[in-house]
């Protein structure tokens, strides 16, 4: 027959990652050194757990090894994040994501 169960026991799986991009991504030049990005967050049912911030990446084409990363943490007042990368060469093409 069965035997007895032990007391009730409760536990969280770990978060996982979105599942969805950052949306409405752009980047705008500031100055010949920096860029100014906005964005819209994923929805939260496509979060997958608490938001723990953004990275900013931006890498020169010939460079893809070299990459740029600035972390922006959440903003959950206003709907569009703002977040910055300076330190870049003046007058150089850049890929960047969030």
């Amino acid at each position: 027959g069965r035997g007895t169960y032990s007391h009730k026991v409760t536990e969280w799986t770990l978060q996982g990652v979105p599942t969805v991009p950052p949306g409405n991504v752009q980047a705008e030049a500031v100055n010949s050194t920096a860029v100014r990005f906005t964005w819209t967050a994923p929805s939260p049912q496509f979060i997958n757990g608490i938001n723990q911030g953004y990275k900013l990446l931006a890498w020169e084409p010939s460079r893809p090894n070299e990459v740029t990363v600035v972390t922006v943490r959440p903003n959950f007042q206003d709907s569009v994040h703002v977040g910055y990368i300076s330190g870049l060469k003046k007058f150089t093409d850049y890929y960047s994501s969030v």
